[in-house]
């Protein structure tokens, strides 16, 4: 059961960081159109795309279960499928102008498009997923009642250890409420463990997704680019020739890592 639940996080994690790629492609594919056609629809086009982005999010921290249902709920899954359906219609725009973006080109922004989906449908199918009931029921039966069944094992053990008249090397009842301890710390962590893997996109977990990592270069799309540290404000300076640039350190020779 652990084990699924982890393949699930990888799965999760890599088709979160799929989609994330493949939206800022779209995105820039657009803006590129954009210059070259002078049509001034891009805030239109980043405002649908930060829509598409905010109603994903809102879909996949949804999936919790005891909150509605344990499986999809149409509703939100539809207002995603309406964001999707608005990005289409904006290739179909630059498709219907007198000199429209070339197949190839259209070709790859289809594409990027489709790899986006293919990416949202993964993180869905994570997101809906649940342990069977029959094998979530077998795991807390097993932690919760064998305490209780074992217990004469524990005591019969305790018994034993505290007969030192054979073996003068045996550590007494102490190692049998050890024992009993030991097994059911192992068992509760392990079915904590499950549980906290179960679903990677709600943020209840240390484990799970940081949507604020993921959605902050999002969420500023229009602001990369040659000019991208001034729009944004940022203290980071790119070099003319590879990444930023490295200043020296003072009294030492050479150079650091430091980044101005």
């Amino acid at each position: 059961s652990i084990q699924v639940s982890y393949h699930n996080r990888e799965v999760a994690v890599r088709s979160i960081g799929g989609l994330k790629a493949n939206i800022f492609s779209v995105f820039c594919n657009f803006q590129m159109w954009c210059d070259a056609h002078e049509l001034p629809i891009i805030e239109e086009i980043n405002s649908d795309l930060t829509r598409l982005m905010g109603d994903i999010l809102i879909y996949l921290r949804s999936r919790q279960p005891g909150v509605a249902v344990e499986n999809s709920e149409p509703e939100k899954a539809h207002v995603v499928y309406d964001d999707w359906r608005k990005i289409f219609k904006h290739v179909e725009r630059f498709k219907a102008l007198a000199k429209p973006p070339s197949p190839p080109e259209l070709a790859t922004m289809n594409n990027f498009i489709r790899f986006a989906l293919v990416d949202f449908e993964e993180a869905r199918t994570v997101a809906d997923y649940r342990t069977p009931r029959g094998l979530r029921l077998f795991c807390y039966v097993v932690i919760h009642v064998s305490p209780i069944f074992l217990a004469p094992y524990f005591n019969r053990y305790c018994a034993q250890q505290n007969d030192s008249s054979e073996d003068t090397h045996i550590y007494g009842c102490q190692s049998g409420y050890f024992m009993a301890i030991l097994f059911v710390l192992i068992n509760s962590t392990l079915l904590k463990v499950q549980q906290q893997l179960e679903n990677p996109f709600d943020g209840d977990g240390d484990d799970d997704i940081k949507w604020g990592i993921w959605t902050d270069q999002l969420n500023q799309m229009p602001k990369y680019g040659e000019d991208g540290p001034e729009m944004r404000g940022d203290s980071v300076v790119q070099s003319d020739v590879g990444g930023p640039k490295e200043a020296p350190m003072l009294g030492v020779g050479g150079s650091s890592y430091q980044q101005i």
